[in-house]
């Protein structure tokens, strides 16, 4: 009976183990299952740091096979010169039994050697000593080739930063400044110790500073772009104006992760536009008196000529002839200092800009000429005209001078007069066509300066309509011109930008 249970005994022990051994090669078949799947190259070395193990991509990328890569076989799929410092490193880490860290590039089945990441981890039994050896390959050439291109980029910026004539700066997003280039600091004449955080704020002249101080606050709370004009000064002590500008770089989460600057100089620019506004300020003033100082002497010399007319125009046909040519010089100058007044004021900033309908002015515009109109026998044709952003009436006066024109300057034959507009890009053009008595084509240009007129016997005027419609044009960024053949009519065209309304 005593025998009979030592063999159950020593059965159930059997039957225990092959379980066991079961469990471990199930285990191992399970994890090196795993270990094919993934996309590193991996492998387990003995103590010693004998490799007696491979993944399937491991054989994937190198083209080798078991028998060749058993042991050592490795080093044939490494870069002769990378190799002896590999060995070194990884002979250390046996000896002290420490992980394994460092990139170096290993040979493709396709002969190409690619940068891998190679990580290596001691596995150590109860008692801690090292029984086994993981490692993993990770293949970093893609993040490399990134890495070289970031380099390359911040080197680029580095070199356009450096050379570029404008004061370029970047600031962290707090808004305390972090770079400046070069010519910042040649500029200023501060050192680049003295440039960063917010240091920069010395250079701004106390009157532009509280201004540009808020608009930055301003920008940095709400991500929104800065731009502020502001005098810095120079390394000299001279102050000159800037334009200062900045935009936030977000990451891809939408977070600010800097600001990117510049400062350009403006102060031949800001120069001109101080002596633009003394200039218009001249021209005012010139206006003023135009429309009254001016004009009072010339009513006193009408009075006072249709006096003696009247007293002594019956006693005489030569002092009749002669107080008529003074009336009528009197009457032309008041005419000619009412354009000059039109023309100084054409273009007046005061012009509200609104959303208006073209038509609808035309229509006004053609009830005032109505008397002209009847007179000529005009037929007039409209076209459909658009709403348009402009001021009122600015493209009033613009269609009263073109549209009486092809009025005024018409030929024998019954008038007809076609209004049209199209869209055309960003523009709305407008053409005013008659069949009118026509231009010579040397003249289509010379027709739009001051007192510029063709025919000053046969037809009245001063010469200042078209002068007056080119400056409101262009004021407003279009252009103007006229096409037309003697005897042929002629078409004036402007154009006007196309912000319609909504």
């Amino acid at each position: 009976g005593q025998t009979t249970a030592l063999v159950i005994e020593r059965n159930q022990e059997l039957e225990q183990r092959r379980w066991a051994e079961e469990a471990v090669r199930e285990s191992a078949k399970r994890w090196e299952l795993m270990l094919d799947s993934i996309d590193q190259l991996a492998w387990t070395a003995g103590a010693d740091g004998f490799i007696f193990w491979y993944n399937r991509r491991w054989y994937e990328y190198t083209g080798t096979t078991a028998e060749q890569m058993e042991g050592w076989g490795w080093q044939s799929v490494h870069d002769p010169e990378k190799l002896p410092a590999v060995m070194k490193r990884w002979t250390a880490s046996i000896g002290a039994g420490e992980p394994f860290d460092m990139e170096f590039p290993l040979r493709g089945a396709d002969g190409v050697f690619r940068a891998f990441l190679t990580r290596v981890q001691p596995l150590r039994d109860s008692e801690g000593n090292v029984v086994q050896w993981f490692g993993t390959n990770t293949n970093i050439e893609a993040l490399g080739q990134a890495r070289e291109a970031v380099a390359e980029s911040e080197r680029r910026f580095r070199e356009l930063a450096e050379t570029l004539p404008e004061l370029l700066w970047e600031a962290n997003p707090e808004g305390q400044g972090v770079y400046r280039n070069p010519h910042c600091y040649s500029y200023t004449g501060l050192s680049p110790a003295e440039g960063l955080g917010d240091r920069w704020g010395q250079t701004i002249h106390p009157e532009s500073a509280p201004a540009h101080y808020k608009k930055w606050q301003d920008a940095i709370q709400t991500g929104e772009p800065f731009e502020a004009e502001s005098l810095l000064r120079r390394h000299d002590g001279v102050y000159r104006w800037f334009l200062n500008r900045a935009k936030a770089v977000r990451d891809n989460e939408g977070r600010i992760v800097r600001w990117i600057g510049t400062s350009t100089d403006i102060h031949a620019q800001k120069l001109t536009e101080q002596a633009l506004r003394r200039s218009n300020a001249d021209l005012d003033q010139f206006a003023y008196a135009a429309d009254h100082d001016l004009q009072e002497p010339l009513r006193m010399v009408t009075i006072y000529t249709q006096l003696l007319e009247e007293t002594y125009g019956n006693k005489g046909e030569e002092a009749a002839r002669f107080t008529k040519y003074i009336v009528n010089g009197t009457r032309r100058m008041e005419l000619l200092l009412k354009g000059v007044l039109e023309y100084s004021r054409a273009g007046d900033s005061n012009d509200s800009i609104g959303i208006v309908d073209s038509e609808a002015i035309v229509q006004n515009v053609l009830k005032n000429l109505e008397s002209e109109i009847a007179e000529s026998g005009a037929t007039i044709t409209l076209g459909v005209l658009p709403q348009v952003r402009f001021p009122e009436n600015q493209l009033s006066r613009i269609m009263q001078n073109l549209i009486g024109n092809a009025l005024r300057f018409r030929a024998k034959r019954p008038l007809q007069i076609g209004i049209s507009a199209a869209r055309e890009g960003g523009w709305h053009e407008f053409r005013i066509a008659d069949n009118g008595i026509g231009i010579r084509t040397e003249y289509l240009e010379q027709i739009f300066g001051v007192f510029k007129r063709l025919h000053k016997d046969e037809y009245p005027g001063v010469g200042i309509g078209l002068a007056v419609c080119k400056k409101l044009v262009e004021h407003h960024g279009g252009r103007i011109w006229a096409e037309s053949g003697t005897d042929l009519g002629s078409t004036f065209c402007f154009t006007i930008p196309a912000e319609e309304a909504g």
